[in-house]
């Protein structure tokens, strides 16, 4: 017995002297551990505030200033798909045109936001949500200047869609609420966010009607570039930074499994059936209304 001991300390003594030191292996920065990394800068130039840099050791805390910054950005950015609809009288005496020809505004405008719903909303599965809703929050508001000024109405129209395709930010933000609240609250954030887009479809319908009644439907748009980059500064000092979920998945593979998923899951199919018709007949309505109650026998103002 006592050979044997002896042996095993002379082997362990062997090993010891002759095996190399482990090296040290390196230090993982923040963000990395789950396979994302810090970002410091939006869009490679903008300056993320440290507070709101992600960090999983501390995920951001969904609170209730939170909730009412994603539900205030979702009512004012989804307003901007609506505010033409009871000034499309003005528009035709504005631009000179008939009736026939401006209704085309809401249709376009309609147009962008279900291609922007297509093929924009599928980025906030494979970018940084961040820097993809300040970069949106953007675009509509700069595009709105142009709908306040231009004298054209095909110059208008264009716009119109263009704003329209990039007014999908609620779509990005329901998603991110979820991500970002706490599992007990995930059903309430995502109602809160989901009532400021309901809201802002009704309250866009009222501010211009009585702004336009007092004063110039620019004047609307005008009000609108203004909110609008409130919640762009809103957004860029309260949005947490959060880093792509699906790194492994590819653009055209998100967009064939949406394909996939319209003729293999039947709830889907049903949800698609009930609301194209229900989202057709809400539009038709509010535009048309606009023309009938506008004129013979009604003459009711904005």
């Amino acid at each position: 017995m006592s050979s044997e001991l002896d042996s095993a300390n002379r082997d362990n003594a062997f090993s010891s002297e002759t095996l190399p030191a482990p090296e040290k292996l390196p230090e993982l920065s923040m963000g990395q551990l789950d396979g994302s990394e810090v970002v410091a800068r939006d869009l490679g130039f903008l300056p993320v505030p440290r507070r709101l840099r992600y960090d999983p050791e501390r995920p951001a805390h969904y609170g209730l200033a939170l909730n009412a910054a994603f539900c205030f950005a979702s009512t004012f950015v989804v307003a901007d798909l609506y505010y033409c609809q009871p000034l499309l009288i003005q528009f035709s005496q504005s631009f000179g045109v008939t009736y026939q020809e401006v209704s085309n505004i809401p249709t376009l405008v309609q147009a962008g936001y279900a291609i922007g719903l297509l093929f924009i909303t599928p980025l906030g599965d494979l970018v940084r949500r961040r820097q993809l809703l300040l970069l949106l929050t953007f675009l509509t508001s700069s595009l709105t200047i142009g709908l306040a000024i231009t004298k054209n109405l095909v110059a208008f129209e264009i716009l119109s869609f263009f704003v329209g395709l990039f007014s999908v930010i609620p779509q990005i933000l329901m998603p991110l609420a979820v991500d970002l609240a706490p599992p007990h609250r995930r059903a309430s954030a995502l109602s809160n966010v989901l009532a400021g887009l309901l809201l802002g479809v009704l309250i866009a319908r009222v501010l211009a009607g009585v702004v336009a009644q007092f004063v110039t439907w620019r004047v609307v748009y005008y009000i609108a570039i203004g909110v609008q980059y409130v919640v762009l500064v809103m957004l860029y000092c309260m949005l947490p930074d959060y880093p792509a979920k699906n790194t492994g998945v590819t653009y055209f593979g998100i967009l064939c499994s949406m394909a996939k998923f319209t003729v293999t899951e039947p709830l889907l199919v049903q949800a698609i059936l009930i609301t194209i018709p229900a989202s057709a007949c809400f539009t038709s309505w509010w535009v048309t209304l606009t023309f009938l109650l506008g004129n013979d026998p009604y003459h009711y103002s904005t």
